[in-house]
């Protein structure tokens, strides 16, 4: 017993250290350095792409390839605060991604209602940050294409640059 609770305390006290290394050393929360630090050492992802994305001055629309299902919770954790995340409506009603959307303001892409531009638009005009998932198929369907459409629109309305985020998916399979 006392040997399975010393485990558990080095596990849990080296899970912390690592969290707070990437806190200062990526400019995380705490929140977001502890749910990043199984990821980083279960998948080896590099964190110079995500320097980079950290560092990208606001207004900004990030654009993630949406392959797996961990892409929402890596962003999540990654991407600054203030991004709003506009996931699908199946990522955006999983019950595992719980932890993570509460690290940030997600909303939910609708193929069948209006896409709701002009507000982020404004959200893109105040100095915000849009975080767009955009599906991984070779053929897009009418829903990806609405939503290509949808983002562009707003791109082009706001004068926002895109910066896309590409994770290292050989690694992650």
């Amino acid at each position: 017993m006392i040997v399975t609770l010393s485990l558990l305390a080095g596990v849990a006290g080296a899970w912390l250290l690592l969290g707070l290394i990437d806190r200062f050393r990526l400019g995380l929360s705490m929140h977001q350095a502890l749910l990043y630090v199984p990821f980083k050492l279960a998948y080896r992802i590099e964190d110079g792409p995500i320097q980079l994305a950290r560092r990208a001055e606001a207004p900004v629309i990030y654009t993630v390839v949406h392959q797996s299902r961990i892409e929402p919770a890596l962003m999540l954790s990654l991407l600054p605060d203030d991004t709003l995340h506009i996931l699908d409506e199946t990522s955006a009603r999983s019950i595992w991604l719980e932890p993570w959307r509460e690290l940030a303001r997600t909303i939910a892409f609708n193929a069948k209602h209006v896409f709701v531009s002009r507000r982020l638009v404004r959200v893109l005009k105040g100095g915000g940050r849009l975080a767009v998932y955009f599906p991984d198929e070779v053929e897009p369907d009418v829903k990806s294409f609405r939503l290509y459409r949808a983002v562009a629109r707003i791109a082009l309305q706001s004068g926002c640059p895109f910066k896309t985020f590409d994770l290292p998916h050989e690694r992650l399979c």
